[in-house]
């Protein structure tokens, strides 16, 4: 009897320990977009990644900016969230990244923008497209964030596109293509109780093992 209640508390430690290990992946919620109506930022298709939760893949609606016969044009948006570490484990990164393409023939493209995460404010590098660009990519990546072993945070992420046609024939173009958020997560240390129960464990199987 004594047996296979230390087989049995042994057992419950160790799937504890393992369904812990396989469930850390945060949570994301109120995600919104702008004033809560989608408009390049894309709330309803802005998901976890299929195979690292841990990435959110942002839905994006159109964003982009076009100008044409000396017209200017801007593309703003901002997007809102939450995320949430599981139990056992805190928040200590982000990644934020995004990608795009420009193109100018008599005009200039602009890339702006910035990500408040937990309170601190984060410029993006700006990306500028002088006259006569080919079609070119762009990418923006601010660099890892760190948070200080956070359990919840708040997110937000402002983008400005602006596109500048100077005469009539010329023309600007600029749109964001992808956008993600990658967090980055710590184990919590198990407490002492858990290391003495553990060793706890380990003595009755060695006091077992001298009696057989």
């Amino acid at each position: 009897m004594q047996g296979s209640t230390t087989r049995f508390l042994i057992a419950s430690m160790l799937l504890s320990l393992s369904a812990t290990a396989q469930a850390a992946v945060v949570a994301f919620s109120n995600i919104v977009s702008g004033d809560g109506a989608p408009t390049f930022f894309d709330e309803s298709t802005t998901t976890p990644d299929a195979v690292n939760g841990n990435v959110l893949n942002i839905g994006l609606n159109n964003f982009g900016a076009d100008g044409a016969s000396s017209s200017t044009t801007a593309a703003v948006d901002a997007l809102s969230l939450v995320i949430t570490a599981p139990e056992g484990y805190m928040i200590t990164s982000l990644l934020y990244s995004e990608a795009g393409q420009a193109e100018t023939t008599g005009g200039t493209a602009v890339a702006s923008g910035s990500i408040v995460a937990d309170g601190m404010p984060t410029n993006f590098s700006t990306q500028v497209f002088s006259p006569s660009t080919t079609l070119s990519a762009w990418s923006i990546e601010p660099g890892i964030i760190t948070i200080d072993n956070k359990q919840s945070i708040a997110v937000s992420v402002t983008n400005s596109l602006f596109a500048y046609a100077f005469g009539p024939t010329d023309i600007a173009m600029i749109e964001k293509t992808s956008a993600t958020l990658t967090v980055g997560l710590t184990q919590v240390p198990l407490p002492a109780a858990a290391w003495l129960f553990g060793s706890a464990i380990a003595g009755l199987i060695g006091v077992r093992a001298m009696r057989t």
